[in-house]
């Protein structure tokens, strides 16, 4: 994960997204099955012009990598993902401004202690109990 973040920042030359300088992008974020508390880490693709809407997830699972948004998505993908992931709740590495879809009020512990392990030099923020 932290290695996600690293690439994502150098690319970007940023950890910190707003909509006039992006649209479209694909964050590196933590997954929470609602059903099975499972979590994993993906991709989610996020529509920054629109309050940062979430278009799609690229799950890392232990049967490789499976988008949600690809057109060849396969039945049996389908039913993985539905079985073991769907609903989710997703929390990103990086800050976007202008967020309301993502609550970082509530982030259970285990996974503040990923996101703070990606972003170090801001693990002094609280939100709610545990830092992130």
């Amino acid at each position: 994960m932290k290695s996600l973040h690293d690439a994502f920042i150098q690319v970007y030359q940023t950890d910190y997204l707003t909509d006039r300088e992006f649209e479209f992008v694909l964050v590196p974020a933590v997954i929470k099955a609602q059903k099975t508390g499972d979590v994993s880490i993906g991709i989610v693709t996020l529509d920054i012009g629109s309050s940062s809407e979430h278009w799609g997830t690229i799950f890392f699972t232990d049967k490789g990598l499976i988008d949600d948004q690809n057109e060849s998505f396969t039945k049996a993908e389908r039913e993985y993902i539905d079985t073991n992931f769907i609903p989710y709740d997703y929390w990103y590495t990086i800050d976007i401004e202008r967020d309301h879809h993502v609550d970082f009020e509530n982030v259970p512990e285990e996974i503040c202690e990923m996101l703070n392990y990606c972003r170090p030099s801001e693990n002094d923020l609280q939100m709610n109990g545990p830092e992130i």
